[in-house]
């Protein structure tokens, strides 16, 4: 059963998980992040307590995605320019390409305009796959200077009756 867990409601094998994703050396080349810039991750703790620190901030949050018990990856939000900006990563390939990272986007969708009630949500779609662009375009997201972004309206208009059938509280498929 697939779900997704608020940031502060993580157990410690979640933020395990978390942190294993964030400096996975593979995952960051395919996001297109350059591996070399994951030298010296920081411990743990110190991972939790930089991340919570913005969660306090109200400056990031973010949702795990798991299937049953297993983090199969997980969706984060960061307002650090004035505009919640959205990414989701899967850590298994397998799971690439097979819906769950669009509905993962919809639901941080979800939490920016229906939960936080923000007009604006944006995206810096850095990944090698190609067609991670294409969905953000079809999705109905528009490019702005080097980032896409999508308004309330559309959101509206175009998904907010559609992702209301499963992400309210937590989707469990």
């Amino acid at each position: 059963m697939i779900k997704f867990v608020p940031i502060t409601e993580y157990t410690d094998q979640m933020w395990y998980e978390a942190y294993l994703i964030v400096y996975d050396k593979k995952l960051a080349f395919h996001m297109g992040i350059d591996p070399r810039l994951i030298n010296n991750p920081p411990e743990l703790t110190t991972f939790y307590e930089n991340i919570m620190s913005e969660v306090e901030a109200e400056r990031f949050f973010g949702f795990a995605i798991l299937d049953d018990d297993e983090y199969l990856g997980h969706i984060t939000l960061h307002n650090k320019i004035g505009e919640w900006e959205f990414g989701a990563v899967l850590k298994d390939p397998k799971r690439w390409n097979s819906g769950l990272g669009i509905k993962a986007i919809l639901r941080a969708l979800w939490w920016v305009f229906e939960e936080v009630g923000r007009d604006w949500a944006i995206a810096f779609p850095y990944s090698r796959d190609e067609k991670v662009e294409k969905m953000l375009l079809k999705g109905g997201m528009k490019p702005f200077a080097n980032f896409y972004v999508i308004d309330k309206d559309t959101w509206q208009s175009r998904w907010a009756r559609r992702a209301s059938k499963w992400v309210q509280p937590h989707y469990q498929q």
